[in-house]
């Protein structure tokens, strides 16, 4: 009788510790859904691993492994510009404490040069070689296939400072 007792009140427990971590769980999603800023002090590495993980599912999970968090894709079919603009853009995004995966494809379509989060900001950031409205026009019609808990960025690669940009 005792060990029934024991195995029930384990299973109590444990009901408990997934209930609380479902509601912690939608704390943050509410707070994502309402794109209220997380401040990283208030923010244990718990809370920002969900973070990270909330916005990694929108991209493809083979995707993810093939993109690896940090690790720069280069395309040969891109110019040198692009890839360099983008390299800079990686390099800065990361030693300021981003997580960045490169040409990532999304769960609902589209493709994105560089996804960037961090503890604050959630970005898609699109390099873009040709200044053409035409072009442009093109590169924002795109963002319909991005998901909208992102906010997209595109940088024009020939008038494009390192130095000079803010993030």
């Amino acid at each position: 009788m005792v060990k029934v007792q024991e195995v029930e009140v384990k299973a109590q427990e444990m009901e408990e510790e997934r209930v609380k971590v479902e509601l912690q769980e939608k704390e943050l999603v509410r707070k994502l859904e309402e794109r209220k800023v997380l401040v990283s002090s208030n923010m244990d590495k718990k809370e920002m691993q969900y973070w990270i993980n909330y916005f990694a599912r929108t991209i493809r999970y083979s995707n993810r492994i093939g993109s690896h968090a940090n690790c720069i894709r280069v395309f040969k079919n891109n110019t040198y510009l692009h890839e360099k603009t983008k390299f800079d853009i990686c390099w800065k995004l990361m030693r300021n404490g981003y997580t960045i995966f490169t040409e990532c494809i999304f769960t609902d379509g589209g493709r994105a040069d560089i996804v960037a989060i961090n503890d604050k900001n959630a970005w898609i950031v699109e390099v873009e070689t040709k200044k053409s409205p035409k072009e442009m026009a093109k590169k924002l019609a795109q963002k319909d296939n991005y998901p909208d808990i992102f906010d997209l960025v595109v940088i024009i690669a020939e008038d494009f400072d390192i130095d000079k940009w803010e993030l």
